[in-house]
Formats: structure tokens, sequence, C-alpha cells
């Protein structure tokens, strides 16, 4: 996702690793890749099945909010919760809300200043004002509508 529409600035790296995520587990979950800083050490997991774990990160009030997710600026902050709960988010948006999503991508990504050059200055503020214009909710609304969806579609066990 950072080279769409331009490799001029990073996509927040929640989005792109929870979009990287889903794009695994739509192509039949075989493996699933986590990304890092150079010289870091991944913080990994090998189970397929993370919708019992979200489920359970959900239940217990756990997650990490969005609005801390947001302001996340490399792939080191990124904890093995934050991949599953990334993912999930992600899973929620393509799941009940694909058109928001595209249209919320399409306007992250290829971001110009008053100059005209590419600008991914306060995408922090960007984020916030999409999720309000395109779903009508904070962050801390779509943590909410996002947890309940969770609690109502996740399975609660491992498949088999």
């Amino acid at each position: 996702l950072d080279g769409y529409k331009h490799y001029s600035y990073d996509i927040p790296s929640w989005i792109s690793e929870g979009f990287a995520h889903w794009m695994e587990q739509d192509a039949g979950g075989i493996d699933y890749h986590f990304c890092t800083e150079e010289a870091a050490d991944a913080d990994v997991n090998y189970e397929l099945d993370w919708e019992p774990t979200v489920r359970k990160l959900v239940r217990k009030k756990r997650p990490q909010p969005l609005a801390r997710m947001m302001r996340y600026t490399s792939y080191a902050e990124i904890s093995l919760e934050d991949h599953f709960i990334a993912w999930s988010r992600i899973d929620f948006l393509m799941r009940t809300h694909p058109e928001a999503f595209r249209s919320f991508m399409s306007r992250m990504a290829g971001l110009l200043g008053p100059d005209g050059y590419a600008d991914g200055k306060d995408l922090v503020g960007r984020q916030r004002r999409l999720l309000r214009e395109l779903l009508g909710v904070s962050p801390d609304g779509f943590d909410q509508s996002w947890a309940e969806w969770v609690l109502e579609n996740y399975r609660t066990k491992k498949a088999r």
C-alpha cells in the first residue's frame, strides 16, 4: 500500500500490516509475514486462525485503541497483539464497509500539499477526518462498532 498512488510517504503502519494480513488470509491463510524495522526481531505467530484470539482480546477489553495505533509511524511499534487487531480492523472494514475502505485508502494515498508535491503530513488528522466523513465515527466510535462486530461474528474456538 505504501506505493499506491506514488511512494512519497508511508501509509500508517497499522493499515499496511492489517491489509497485508487480510490479503494473506484472503489468499488462503497458508502463512503470515510480519514487517519490522531493519535489525529488529519480529514478534511473530504462526497460528493461522486469528479470529478466536481477537475475540478474546476484545472480550477482555485489551485491544490497543485505534487512536493510539493511528499514531504508529514504524513497524517496530506494532506488537504481536497489534498485528491481530490491525488485521481484524481491516477485516471489519472490508466485510462491512468495502466502499468506505476503498475511498479511505484512495484519500490516504497520494496526498499533495499546496505546492503540488507529495505531502504525508498530519496523517493522524487525515485518518480522523476520513473516519468521520466516511463512517460517521470518531476513532473511539470505530472501536466500539468494530468490537461489537467482532463479538457477533468471530468464532470462540479455533477452526480444525
